[in-house]
């Protein structure tokens, strides 16, 4: 699912698209390092969409449309805090994840905000086919 429905952009989303707009994707800091967690399948996917998003600008280049993914790492989500609650013990499990990024810290919704914002305007007018990754430094280990 991770990439399929992303595949079919060609040729069921961009002939709607106006020209000149900005499209952002997401994927995950996963696409871009191996994972010890077991996402080999999620990682590869995410892979995938990163590597799409690429031919996917140069696809829709002819029409001033810019495509960019977002990478993102772990953030204060539902989904994340109920990851959380699934371990033996939920605080260990935010203090590990936590730790396993530069900055000491997950990601809020509002830090994601502001980048997927950046991508989607003008402000981004030369960035295309750029994979962005805001993960607080996770990565840079």
């Amino acid at each position: 699912m991770n990439l399929t429905g992303v595949s079919l952009m060609p040729k069921y989303l961009s002939p709607h698209l106006q020209d000149g707009v900005s499209v952002m994707l997401v994927a995950s800091e996963l696409a871009l390092v191996g994972s010890r967690y077991g996402n080999i399948v999620y990682s590869a996917t995410k892979g995938g969409v990163t590597a799409l998003v690429r031919s996917l600008a140069v696809h829709c280049a002819p029409r001033k449309i810019r495509v960019n993914t977002l990478c993102l790492g772990a953030t204060l989500t539902s989904m994340l805090k109920e990851a959380w609650t699934r371990t033996a013990d939920a605080v260990e499990a935010a203090r590990k994840d936590a730790a396993a990024v530069v900055l000491g810290m997950v990601g809020t919704p509002e830090e994601i905000a502001v980048v997927a914002l950046f991508l989607l305007s003008s402000a981004s007018s030369f960035v295309d086919g750029h994979a962005l990754v805001a993960d607080g430094g996770a990565t840079i280990w």
